[in-house]
């Protein structure tokens, strides 16, 4: 039940990036991105088995629940620092 919350609200972005660590070994990693603003989806999150990686926004609600929980558990925390400019200006195409 709490995996189908998760997936039915899934305001998180889940990367899933496999990198060869040898030939024959590869390595999957999994990051919950964008945690901090949905407390429930967040705790749902942390409560997933395995060996995951949070992302959390550093200037959300909850980034301080979120990231003692997932040190906690013994997760390793990513810092998802939004980037933009002073000037909201875009890229040039």
């Amino acid at each position: 039940m709490m995996i189908n919350r998760l997936l039915r609200g899934l305001a998180l972005a889940c990367l899933i990036c496999v990198t060869p660590a040898q030939a024959d070994n590869p390595v999957v990693s999994i990051i919950i991105d964008d945690m901090g603003y949905r407390l429930q989806q967040d705790r749902d999150a942390l409560m997933l088995a395995g060996s995951l990686t949070y992302s959390v926004l550093p200037h959300a609600p909850g980034a301080r629940q979120v990231l003692q929980a997932a040190k906690a558990n013994g997760n390793e925390v990513m810092l998802h620092l939004p980037m933009e400019s002073e000037t909201r200006s875009r890229l040039p195409s």
